[in-house]
């Protein structure tokens, strides 16, 4: 079992990687520029990594998510200068909170999982993110 420079297993270092990803961007990467800075161990990097790769995977789709509102909110007050019907937003605000509330449960659920891998130093395999880091990463 090989240690980090911190004095505790890579195994625990990578898995602290995925659950400070639960609390956001920011502190992950803190966590992870430590790793990607100071540590030489090439699963710990990659780990590193994937936990930023995947707490931004999630922070895109969520963007995406919210952007969509937006959009209708410019059509309706580009119709207001018209005096034209405007579009009704109540149903798709509920559907948009469906799908926040899905995309915060999988990016939990996908955290946890790869936490819990990373402590047996394995990896949770998550698609659209590995590839990604497998294409950019050494």
């Amino acid at each position: 079992m090989s240690k980090s420079k911190l004095g505790v297993s890579a195994a625990i270092l990578g898995a602290s990687l995925y659950f400070i990803g639960l609390s956001g961007l920011f502190s992950v990467i803190l966590v992870a520029g430590y790793v990607l800075l100071c540590e030489e161990d090439s699963w710990l990097r990659k780990n590193a990594v994937r936990a930023i790769a995947i707490v931004l995977f999630f922070t895109v789709l969520s963007s995406v998510l919210n952007l969509l509102p937006n959009a209708i909110d410019l059509i309706n007050q580009v119709l207001a200068l018209f005096k034209a019907d405007r579009i009704d937003l109540g149903d798709l605000d509920r559907i948009i909170s469906i799908l926040r509330s899905v995309l915060s449960i999988g990016q939990t659920i996908i955290l946890i999982l790869s936490g819990f891998a990373a402590l047996n130093n394995k990896s949770h395999k998550f698609g659209p993110v590995d590839k990604i880091v497998d294409k950019h990463t050494a």
